[in-house]
Parts: structure tokens; C-alpha cells; sequence
């Protein structure tokens, strides 16, 4: 199988693991997404830079937690009055979380992406 037609194939399944991550957990799908934007070269066999990745993750996962959304929100899954204060803040810590990825080195940037993947999975299994 030809490289390029391999890494297509890589993508779509990626895509499709990272978009049922997001919509069976609520999010997370960058955790899946970022590593394989990492990794697997564009069409000019080119990967993304690490800044560029965790951009463009986040940028797919808007998409996908829309997605996400709809089905909760149909089902009668959401609960307004307690995510109005998560919007709230969170909209006031994306921009300040955007200002700094530019300013971390990529080296740092996939420690503390790490580091925040592994205290979620210490998190959940100590509960």
C-alpha cells in the first residue's frame, strides 16, 4: 500500500476514534487527535509543529464537541446552570491558554500535555 494512501487511511480511522473519545466522554478527543497530527506527515510529508498540532486539535474538537452537543442536548443531557460558570471562566482562560501555547517550547508543550494526561488517568482511577 502506497505510503500517502496509508497515512489517509491512519487519518480517517484517527478522526473517527477521536470524534467517538469526544462525544462518549464529552471531550478528550485531542488527547488522540494531537499526537497523531503529530506524527503523521501532510501532504507534502510534512508534521505538524507541536504549537500547530495542539491548534489545530483544538480547532477540530470545536466541531466535534458541537456534534457532541447536539446528541446531549436532544436527549435532554445538559445542565445549563452548572456549565454557565465553566463557559464563563473557560471563556476567559481559552484566550490567556492560546497566548501562552505560542510561548512554550514544544519540548515543554508535550511534557505538560503529558503531565495533564496522566494526573486526568491518576484522577479517575483513584475514584
Amino acid at each position: 500500500m502506497k505510503k500517502d494512501t496509508k497515512n489517509k487511511i491512519l487519518v480517517a480511522i484517527s478522526g473517527l476514534f477521536t470524534g467517538l473519545i469526544n462525544g462518549f466522554f464529552g471531550m478528550g478527543g485531542g488527547m488522540v487527535a494531537v499526537p497523531v497530527l503529530e506524527n503523521t506527515p501532510d501532504e507534502k510529508g510534512e508534521k505538524l509543529k507541536t504549537d500547530v498540532a495542539h491548534a489545530t486539535s483544538v480547532f477540530a474538537v470545536m466541531f466535534l464537541s458541537a456534534v457532541s452537543l447536539g446528541f446531549y442536548l436532544f436527549n435532554g443531557k445538559v445542565d445549563f446552570g452548572n456549565a454557565l460558570p465553566y463557559i464563563i471562566s473557560g471563556a476567559l482562560g481559552a484566550p490567556i491558554g492560546a497566548f501562552f501555547l505560542k510561548k512554550i517550547d514544544p519540548v515543554w508543550l508535550k511534557r505538560i500535555f503529558g503531565a495533564v494526561i496522566i494526573f486526568a488517568a491518576i484522577r479517575m482511577f483513584m475514584r
